[in-house]
């Protein structure tokens, strides 16, 4: 027994120191663990603050663009719009030299400008006019010829019953100052 007690002393021993050994090593370990979590984390926080970083400058950065693409954008637009102001003065100036009155053409022109490109619409304006101007020498020259034809019955006519122009004419100025003089009585 004392052979038994001897061993589970030297056991007890052993275990002691094994134990303080193994919880100081664990110790360490956790020292060291802790240690690597602490730089893992300032690392991460830098990380972080770089990400951020970036983000922010990169959003400055596309509202730069941003800002510059709506610029050019605006300037587009102001463009566009004196290309159109130029193109109906130009269609105005069309239709005036060709006689036409502004209130003829006003609405013309806006229906001009709604829908036909604003480089066509001198163009159009033209072609417009010339349409017109041929409708309407096409009526002129009929209507002479009508004119003429009903000229000539008269003369015929007057050719016929032996008058004269000068005479029907007269024959009538007659007959309606008569008649006027009938109707003030």
């Amino acid at each position: 027994m004392a052979e038994e007690t001897k061993s589970a002393e030297t056991t007890e021993s052993t275990n002691k120191v094994d134990y303080e050994g193994e919880a100081k090593r664990l110790q360490a370990e956790l020292e060291t663990e802790k240690a690597e979590k602490a730089k893992l984390k300032i690392a991460s926080d830098n990380a972080s603050k770089e990400a951020a970083e970036y983000k922010r400058k990169e959003k400055e950065r596309m509202t730069a663009e941003e800002q510059e693409k709506a610029k050019i954008e605006e300037q587009n637009n102001h463009y566009k719009q004196i290309v159109l102001e130029l193109s109906k003065t130009k269609a105005e100036s069309v239709f005036a030299k060709k006689g036409w009155e502004e209130k003829e053409y006003t609405s013309v022109i806006e229906t001009l400008a709604a829908n036909v490109a604003p480089e066509k619409m001198a163009e159009v304006a033209n072609a417009i006019t010339e349409l017109v101007g041929s409708r309407e020498t096409k009526i002129a020259a009929l209507t002479r010829a009508d004119m003429v034809k009903n000229t000539d019955n008269k003369v015929k006519s007057a050719e016929k019953t032996g008058a004269s122009d000068y005479k029907a004419y007269q024959e009538e100025k007659k007959q309606s100052t008569a008649n006027r003089e009938l109707k003030f009585d």
